[in-house]
């Protein structure tokens, strides 16, 4: 069985890449980006496997995985500062994957293999953590988000899992289990709030992204496998756009998507038919001033996009 299993895995692959390219050769709805600059990291230290990313009015803070780290720029791509370094010491991070905010200005960084989410201050110094885990024991969280109104917070996690926070780190409930049923996961990645308290959870290997209500009752998905527009490969980060739209990066086919607040498939970014290519696209972030902010895992880089 594992062998069928793994000649039925190469031939999708295959005919996954002809499609592939079949759609890149094919006029598809594309809305136009302009790049604005790049991040690459500090005078004395580049990005290495940058994997997601935050932004509020003042700063940007990007998750600088293989160094342990959480680099600060401001607004016009400029280096502020950065924090973090290797270890398991309170402030000290091995691994962090995923980052979110809340509007107080704390920033919350899902430290992975120490099975923790560490919350800093607004100047990055160490204020508390909570420590992540499923019926005692630890588990490594992917990413974390904050609810608008700062009541819950909101991890994924390698176990199939959304964990659900208050403030002094009492869990409230776990939404999920194993599976590709709705509701279900296999490797939870990035994850977001939406409007009236809804949260968004990217489903990489279900190929979707699914959302759920407040409460955590799953409500529908976004994207199915495949690779014509719409579809999906490998979903990596999820955003929201001012006015409502969602964006989902495809670190599989190098390209983003967006969808209406309802799941209807809209545009490619890219223009005159053709998607704009990038490089493993993971954790994404949009701004009210409609910069996209991407970080492109192989690329050691963000690239930051003015949209229309």
């Amino acid at each position: 069985m594992q062998l069928l299993n793994r000649k039925i895995a190469v031939l999708c692959f295959f005919a996954g890449c002809l499609l592939y390219t079949a759609i890149l050769n094919a006029a598809i709805p594309t809305k136009k980006i302009i790049p604005l600059y790049t991040l690459t990291g500090t005078a004395g230290m580049h990005l290495s496997k940058p994997s997601d990313i935050s932004v509020n009015s003042r700063f940007v803070y990007v998750v600088d995985g293989d160094n342990n780290r959480i680099v600060v720029y401001n607004k016009k791509g400029q280096y502020i500062k950065q924090f973090g370094r290797f270890g398991h010491k309170k402030g000290e991070l091995n691994y962090p994957v995923g980052i979110g905010l809340d509007s107080e200005g704390y920033i919350y960084v899902a430290d992975t293999r120490n099975h923790r989410i560490q919350i800093f201050d607004e100047n990055g110094d160490y204020d508390r953590m909570i420590k992540v885990n499923i019926a005692g024991n630890p588990v490594r969280p992917v990413d974390v988000v904050v609810a608008d109104d700062n009541s819950k917070i909101y991890v994924t996690t390698k176990s199939n899992k959304i964990l659900v926070y208050k403030q002094n780190g009492k869990k409230i409930r776990e939404i999920g289990r194993t599976g590709t049923d709705k509701g279900e996961f296999r490797f939870p990645a990035t994850i977001t709030t939406l409007s009236h308290g809804r949260i968004a959870a990217i489903d990489i290997l279900n190929f979707r992204l699914q959302i759920f209500s407040d409460k955590g009752k799953y409500s529908y998905q976004i994207g199915s496998f495949g690779v014509r527009a719409g579809q999906l490969i490998r979903p990596k980060g999820v955003a929201v756009a001012p006015g409502g739209d969602i964006y989902i990066s495809d670190s599989y086919m190098d390209l983003i998507q967006v969808f209406t607040n309802k799941g209807r498939f809209l545009h490619v970014l890219g223009s005159e038919g053709k998607p704009y290519k990038m490089t493993a696209p993971a954790g994404i972030a949009i701004d009210q001033q409609k910069h996209l902010y991407v970080t492109e895992v192989f690329a050691n880089r963000v690239s930051v996009f003015q949209l229309e």
